[in-house]
């Protein structure tokens, strides 16, 4: 599925330096960040990507 995300770049390498290494987790971290971001009407941010990593 094509969710059209394109958070920036230091967010990215946040995501990538934080999260889990597997499929499960990548699918679960962009779920999240589409549903906040859409639900809010905010861009992706660092605190969001953080609030979910937590």
């Amino acid at each position: 599925m094509d969710r059209q995300l394109s958070p920036p770049p230091a967010v990215l390498a946040y995501i990538l330096k934080n999260m889990d290494r597997s499929f499960d987790a990548v699918s679960n971290i962009v779920a999240q960040l589409d549903v906040q971001s859409m639900s809010t009407g905010r861009p992706i941010t660092r605190a969001m990507a953080a609030s979910i990593l937590a």
